[in-house]
């Protein structure tokens, strides 16, 4: 190796050591790679990936300094920027019946959700818990696929109800058979229910999910007890309530309902209550309304389920402010509930 050589070395580990200087939390960062069993191409992505660490940890720091409804912590994302975190862990697009224009203040879309002071009353049902642990909580990887998990969340739900028992349906089946959706794609609840309704949906044991898009469709349509649901059994039908108020009605009539959300605020989401000044309320994320509370702490709030696992969150829920369309959980309800009862 001649002397341009080696200086040319010398100069690109010192580059690399002020690189790693600039990582703020390295002993953190090292007891988060092993809690959460991170693994890094090489010596870059690892640097890069603890300064982007050291960023949202001083973004928690901070945030939790304010004393907010809600705190935030570290947890399996904190390694990844926002951009990164949507593009990869969300999923969700307005469905095309849903008549939005991008172009238009998604501000005066929010505010023309939100509830009035004077509709701000307490409500009939003060309190509507409808979580079970027989349900799991799940987890949808590296995957857009959140909208796959609020449909079948939501039909493994009214199975549960109905039969007694819980059946894990196949999530990786919406994600491989409804196209042009996936992981990458995304998709919406609504794309699920329908191709429900026209197929039948699979078990998750014999068609079980991988966070990722395959090479094709592999469902099993000749359905028995073992492999699945028959589309015959199945029915679907739209409700159409005007405001969070109503919602809370149908949530006690009819249970678990999917919602569009925005992700955002679940990225570092540690517990608490969102308000609605502390998240978005443009949409890209699916997830399951399973209750509602009238007051915590003076704030009546709703009860999300997610599809982060049971690690993240508290114990994978989340709660949001209601009546303020929060995260932006009224912006589709009038035209994209989807229930499902058995027939």
């Amino acid at each position: 190796m001649n002397k341009i050589s080696i200086i040319i070395v010398l100069i690109i580990y010192i580059i690399e050591v002020k690189s790693l200087k600039r990582c703020q939390y390295p002993q953190l960062f090292s007891q988060f790679v092993i809690n959460y069993n991170k693994t890094y191409n090489n010596f870059y992505e690892r640097n890069k990936r603890c300064q982007i660490f050291s960023k949202n940890y001083n973004e928690i720091l901070s945030h939790n300094k304010l004393r907010r409804s809600h705190t935030k912590g570290i947890n399996e994302f904190s390694d990844l920027t926002s951009e990164e975190f949507v593009q990869r862990y969300t999923g969700l697009y307005r469905h095309q019946d849903y008549d939005y224009d991008y172009e238009q203040d998604i501000c005066d879309e929010c505010e023309s959700k939100r509830l009035t002071n004077e509709q701000l009353n307490p409500v009939k049902h003060r309190s509507i818990d409808l979580r079970t642990e027989d349900i799991p909580i799940k987890h949808q990887g590296d995957c857009g696929s959140c909208w796959v998990f609020a449909a079948t969340g939501v039909y493994e739900y009214y199975l549960y109800r109905t039969e007694g028992y819980y059946t894990a349906l196949s999530e990786q089946m919406s994600v491989d058979c409804i196209r042009p959706n996936g992981c990458t794609a995304g998709g919406h609840p609504s794309d699920s229910f329908d191709f429900f309704l026209d197929y039948g949906v699979n078990f998750a044991s014999v068609y079980p999910y991988e966070a990722k898009d395959t090479n094709g469709c592999r469902m099993l349509d000749n359905f028995n007890r073992q492999n699945g649901l028959n589309p015959k059994k199945a029915r679907l039908y739209r409700l159409l309530p005007g405001n969070e108020q109503e919602l809370v009605n149908f949530l006690h009539q009819y249970g678990w309902i999917t919602v569009a959300i925005n992700g955002m605020a679940l990225k570092d989401y540690n517990g608490g209550i969102v308000a609605s000044q502390d998240c978005p309320c443009d949409t890209n994320h699916a997830a399951i309304l399973v209750g509602f509370d009238s007051g915590k702490d003076g704030i009546p709030y709703w009860i999300i389920k997610n599809s982060y696992g049971d690690q993240w969150g508290d114990g994978g829920y989340a709660y949001l402010e209601w009546g303020k369309n929060t995260c932006g959980i009224a912006s589709e309800i009038p035209e994209d509930i989807y229930r499902i009862a058995l027939v």
